[in-house]
């Protein structure tokens, strides 16, 4: 049971795919889900995949569908806890799945990943640690 589990979640893997200068996403087949459309694209991360259109970063789900606006100068994988830092105007913040925002933008600096449940942030000359499960 637990190996016919694996193998469906492996075939349902979204892969990025190039056409030209745009990107989209393809299945392990390479038959392509979501069309070339995107001017850069980061792999899916826990049901999001961060993707640039008119030079602004937003975020797409595995049917395609545009669940938070192109809006940030940069964007990373959201994590376990469903969150992910982005950046506008120099600015990091943290955003939840649904683009609210965790964190404001009024931080310098990111480690523009989780690891292990926590995030690096600076703000002005002081680095903060920062446990995912706790904002």
């Amino acid at each position: 049971m637990l190996c016919a589990i694996t193998t469906v979640s492996a075939q349902n893997v979204l892969i990025p795919y190039r056409c030209d200068n745009l990107w989209g996403f393809s299945d392990s087949s390479k038959k392509i889900i979501i069309p070339c459309q995107f001017q850069q694209v980061l792999p899916f991360s826990n049901g999001l995949a961060a993707v640039m259109l008119q030079n602004k970063w937003g975020y797409v789900q595995t049917n395609g569908n545009l669940i938070i606006s192109n809006q940030y100068d940069k964007a990373f994988d959201f994590s376990l806890q469903k969150k992910a830092v982005v950046y506008k105007q120099n600015k990091a913040a943290i955003i939840n799945a649904n683009g609210a925002l965790v964190l404001p933008f009024e931080y310098t600096a990111s480690s523009n990943y989780f690891s292990e449940g926590f995030v690096i942030m600076r703000k002005a000359i002081s680095l903060i640690l920062l446990e995912m499960n706790t904002i």
